[in-house]
């Protein structure tokens, strides 16, 4: 039974933050600032759990297309490539304090 004053024990739960953008530097900077806010409230909470920045493979999207639109003349072609850069963060810790860090 839960009577005033008493403090409900909380259970700690197990997030995954997936962090993906097409630009490296921002993917960096908000995990490293995610990763940042966590050790520095895991000091003030027992139990709170951070395993850092993990780096997933990048993923390179490529398309080659035409460049004439009707067929004729020299056969010449576009390369266009895009890459998906990911991090992934995982935090132990309770559903408030998860609220805090992200």
């Amino acid at each position: 039974e839960f009577k005033k004053g008493k403090e409900e024990d909380v259970q700690l739960q197990a997030f995954r933050l997936t962090i993906t953008d097409k630009n490296v530097k921002a993917v960096e900077e908000v995990a490293s600032k995610i990763v940042e806010r966590a050790k520095g409230r895991a000091e003030a909470t027992p139990g709170l759990k951070v395993s850092g920045i993990r780096r997933m493979p990048t993923k390179n999207l490529k398309i080659t297309c035409r460049k004439s639109p009707g067929g004729n003349g020299t056969n010449t072609f576009n390369r266009f490539e895009m890459k998906i850069h990911k991090r992934v963060i995982e935090v132990e810790c309770t559903q408030e304090d998860f609220k805090n860090i992200s």
